[in-house]
């Protein structure tokens, strides 16, 4: 985590933090805590949506930080396993 947040120091704004030691600490130990609790998140009716939500956030900014190919756009595409089983042809119609 140190090695790919010191080679995106050159963001502007943030980047002078990405060379910290607590900055690694915080991603690390932050999209643990992330991928640990998002599932309650989206497993229950009234967080559904928010959930969705912050997994947009996180693979996006994901994909944009860090460039590790298709799994991003895959977790993404996954969360319509939360949805309600109508919701698709809801959609449709």
């Amino acid at each position: 985590m140190r090695h790919w947040l010191a080679s995106r120091a050159d963001f502007p704004v943030v980047g002078q933090f990405f060379t910290t030691e607590w900055t690694a600490y915080f991603f690390s130990y932050g999209g643990l805590s992330f991928d640990l609790g998002i599932g309650f998140v989206l497993l229950w009716r009234k967080t559904r949506w928010l959930g969705i939500l912050a997994v947009f956030f996180f693979h996006l900014m994901n994909n944009w930080m860090f460039s590790i190919g298709v799994f991003p756009f895959l977790m993404i595409s996954a969360t319509v396993l939360f949805l309600e089983p109508d919701t698709p042809r809801k959609w449709l119609q």
